[in-house]
């Protein structure tokens, strides 16, 4: 599934400019929501001729800012088209519809992204890690070869699929500069005072907008990324001026100094990724993807990056980090899960919906990412839609366990009862994101 999108709420005044069950173009059936953020909603579609499904990407409604939320999708359609790698999504239609609205055509990628997979284990085996880093810095390099800068590198933006082969995916290049049109943007954009990135994973001549920022920034961000998948937190967190001071006079932050059991040589690729002056850092991704490939022990095919019970084991040796609970123990599982990428809304039996987004599934619950603590034992209401046939489900489901992943409430919620046909359909699903392409 593509889940580009962060789970922001949408600024003050935007809508979604359409529901499930909406026919764009004449030609894609909206199915279900997988993700939404500040600019743009994500959907799971279907194509009504060809019967292929697809992911597609509408920007928000907004009363002030439609011209600029639309040309970040007409931007981020320019860069997908000049760019193609295995480690990029792939675009597969654009178009527009209802008074010049655009949309954006995806490929459907079945997996989770990188931020619910380390908000899940907390920190990140160094072989998955370095397995992860050669392929973004492969695809990235591919991107800054065709003149395009993403900008926005973060797990986020990071996805990995199972099917039919693990893969990394990177996503969003809605605010990617590009040597080629489009540029005037940028210039709307910085007149209206917003930042182009996000700010943990801004080098500093981003955050000072400088004019010498370049694709060097890239390469910061991809070394932030990787810091935080080994040791579960950002180099810099805080406002603007914080980062700013810190990058600007302090010593870069250790990945030996929390996870003592990284090896060197990678410790001192993400350091030199993370240096303040672009110079200090590699030359360009190529460089980067060199070094991480030199330093990887055992071959990527034998790295499991979506089960931690692999030969290649993914959580890390070492206690967790402070900003980190570690999950609860739980008992054996019933039912087997698989990731899935869309989101729900929670409900108590007083007070307004929440939305959240789903991370894993089965049979006998889902795990959630949510904006609001519940306690073990609560009952809620749970509205989803079904992986298959993207049918809306509202079932009633009890809260097993909860804990705090990067900033965020994580639980895990059981269902009290799941229709016959609701389950069998689950129950394929889990089969075939495991490999059972019968799915019995």
């Amino acid at each position: 599934m593509l889940e580009a999108e962060a789970m922001s709420q949408p600024s003050a005044g935007a809508y979604d400019p359409c529901a499930p069950g909406t026919l764009i173009d004449g030609r894609y059936e909206l199915r279900r929501i997988l993700g939404r953020g500040g600019a743009a909603v994500v959907f799971a579609a279907e194509h009504v001729r060809v019967r292929r499904w697809v992911a597609i990407k509408i920007p928000l409604v907004h009363p002030d800012l439609r011209e600029l939320l639309c040309a970040r999708l007409r931007r981020e359609t320019a860069a997908l088209a000049h760019v193609r790698h295995p480690a990029i999504v792939d675009i597969v239609d654009a178009g527009e519809w209802d008074d010049e609205l655009p949309y954006l055509a995806m490929e459907l990628l079945e997996g989770r992204s990188l931020s619910s997979l380390i908000a899940a284990r907390g920190r990140l085996h160094p072989e998955a890690v370095v397995k992860i880093g050669c392929e973004l810095a492969s695809g990235l390099a591919a991107a800054h070869a065709a003149g395009v800068v993403h900008r926005d590198v973060k797990p986020d933006n990071v996805l990995i699929t199972r099917s039919p082969a693990e893969q990394v995916h990177l996503c969003d290049f809605g605010i990617a500069r590009l040597h080629t049109t489009l540029e005037t943007t940028d210039q709307k954009l910085t007149a209206s005072g917003a930042l182009l990135g996000t700010l943990e994973y801004m080098s500093l001549e981003a955050l000072t907008c400088s004019p010498d920022a370049d694709h060097r920034s890239d390469i910061y961000a991809l070394g932030v990324t990787l810091f935080e998948c080994l040791t579960g937190v950002v180099p810099y967190d805080g406002p603007i001026g914080k980062i700013l001071v810190r990058l600007s006079t302090g010593p870069v932050p250790s990945v030996a100094a929390i996870r003592p059991d990284v090896p060197q040589k990678l410790a001192e690729i993400i350091t030199r990724c993370l240096q303040s002056d672009p110079a200090n850092r590699f030359a360009n991704m190529r460089e980067l993807e060199d070094a991480l490939r030199s330093c990887a022990r055992l071959p990527s095919d034998r790295v499991d990056l979506l089960h931690a019970n692999a030969a290649s084991p993914i959580v890390a040796a070492g206690p967790a980090p402070a900003t980190t609970q570690a999950a609860p123990p739980q008992a054996r599982r019933v039912h087997p899960r698989a990731p899935y990428a869309a989101l729900a809304t929670l409900q108590r039996d007083r007070g307004a919906a929440i939305d959240a987004r789903i991370e894993d599934l089965s049979e006998g619950g889902l795990l959630l990412v949510t904006r609001d603590s519940y306690a073990a034992g609560e009952t809620l209401r749970v509205r989803f839609g079904l992986p298959i046939s993207g049918r809306v489900l509202t079932v009633a489901a009890v809260v097993r366990w909860s804990r705090v992943a990067r900033g965020a409430p994580v639980i895990g919620v059981e269902f009290k009862e799941l229709p016959d046909a609701a389950r069998s359909e689950v129950r394929k699903y889990v089969a075939l994101m495991s490999g059972d392409k019968a799915g019995k």
